[in-house]
């Protein structure tokens, strides 16, 4: 499936999208393992991996309705994939109603459940996970669990790998200091009592913190 933008999950740009049968989708092209008969445990490295898992498991499409759609206009659209009334494949749960919905722009990913009722024996996952196996997350209760239910509740996620902070020290004034732009200079000489004032930036995000003062 087209989403219609490039998306970014866990810094990897994904435009389109494969949907199993069983609950959940993959952005690896060619990764169509369909996923039966259960949920996975996130984070796993066992395939499939690159996946959102909107209430996976093992699913029947004699009934219910799935389909998809990309909302709004750039930077802010949303790719949807909607399921309704969609039952479980030899289950004892209520069958099951749920949305994704992927942002332009932020890179959120939203499961949406509006009804998911689980039976003893459905083990079924919500979360997310990398193409790797290596990073996942996923509601506590409703990892790879059984006999679990939710209803009317959104759980958001955001797959973006968040770059390292990149910090600027600033000491004033200069004197008797090894360096004015290190974290922790050394001093020269003991003698006397002298202020010294610190600014931090961050320079990823542009924050600065007030004026440290230090004797």
């Amino acid at each position: 499936l087209p989403a219609g933008f490039a998306f970014n999950f866990f810094g990897q740009p994904k435009s389109t999208v494969s949907l199993s049968t069983n609950g959940y989708i993959t952005f690896t092209s060619g990764n169509t393992v369909n996923g039966c008969c259960s949920g996975q445990s996130l984070r796993s490295t066992g395939t499939p991996n690159d996946v959102i898992a909107l209430g996976w498991e093992d699913w029947n499409h004699t009934a219910g309705t799935v389909d998809y759609y990309t909302n709004g206009v750039a930077p802010n659209r949303q790719f949807v994939v909607r399921v309704q009334n969609v039952p479980r494949f030899g289950g004892t749960g209520a069958p099951t109603t749920a949305m994704v919905v992927l942002y332009e722009t932020s890179n959120l990913v939203d499961v949406i459940i509006t009804s998911i009722t689980t039976g003893a024996s459905d083990v079924t996952t919500v979360g997310i996970e990398n193409d790797g196996g290596t990073k996942g997350y996923a509601p506590a209760g409703k990892n790879a669990a059984s006999g679990w239910s939710a209803s009317n509740e959104t759980w958001r996620f955001s797959p973006i790998i968040p770059a390292a902070p990149n910090f600027q020290y600033t000491w004033s004034p200069w004197t008797y200091l090894t360096s004015t732009s290190v974290p922790n200079p050394q001093a020269l000489s003991a003698g006397g009592v002298i202020s010294y004032t610190l600014n931090v930036t961050n320079l990823t995000n542009g924050c600065s913190a007030p004026p440290a003062y230090i004797q």
